[in-house]
């Protein structure tokens, strides 16, 4: 007959199970600061190609799109004047570089307008091309990143068309889908009055 296997106290069994979960949440941790410290030395690199020198040590990640990137340039607002006078605001794109590991290269991100509210931090980034030239940092910082553009569900699609109307910006899209949505309106409305003559006969 065999024996009963030996019991195992709670207490015991519980800060092992501890124990074991603190020394896999050290292994990942250590992964994913050996993964930051990789990729942000993969940035440096491809960037001392082109003359520029990046600190490792900023490497951040980038909200926008969750990805490693390295700080390349602040952003700054400010006023400018024209030949007759009037002052207008520029902006200086604040840029970083970010590793694309597909196309083993640097990867452009920068903030998009001088009225976005992450343009003080400097932190939320978008796609602004990749550095195969200085030109191309160039452009970055005069012209900003480009925030990627949703695809159209019935949801968003009324929504932008309206912010389109309100902000004068609709194209032709916004107009034909507009036509479309007017011509239901009217057919409902014919129906609506039909059935309301049938009801009075």
């Amino acid at each position: 007959m065999s024996q009963p296997a030996p019991q195992i106290p709670v207490t015991d069994l519980a800060e092992r199970a501890r124990n074991a979960y603190a020394t896999a949440q050290a292994e990942n941790n250590y992964r994913v600061t050996q993964r930051h410290n990789d990729t942000a030395d993969e940035i440096c690199r491809a960037l001392a190609k082109h003359n520029i020198t990046a600190n490792a040590e900023e490497a951040f990640i980038n909200p926008a799109s969750g990805q490693i990137c390295i700080p390349l340039v602040t952003g700054e607002i400010r006023m400018d004047t024209d030949n007759e006078g009037f002052e207008y605001l520029t902006q200086t794109h604040t840029v970083a570089a970010e590793w694309d590991s597909d196309d083993r290269s640097v990867y452009l991100v920068a903030d998009r307008d001088y009225d976005d509210p992450s343009f003080e931090s400097g932190r939320l980034l978008y796609p602004a091309g990749y550095l195969h030239t200085l030109a191309d940092l160039g452009r970055a910082i005069e012209e900003g990143g480009r925030k990627p553009s949703t695809p159209a569900t019935a949801e968003s699609e009324p929504s932008r068309i309206l912010g389109a109307v309100n902000g004068d910006l609709i194209d032709a899209h916004g107009y034909a889908i507009l036509a479309a949505a007017e011509a239901v309106c009217a057919a409902l409305a014919n129906v609506a009055n039909a059935i309301r003559v049938g009801h009075n006969l």
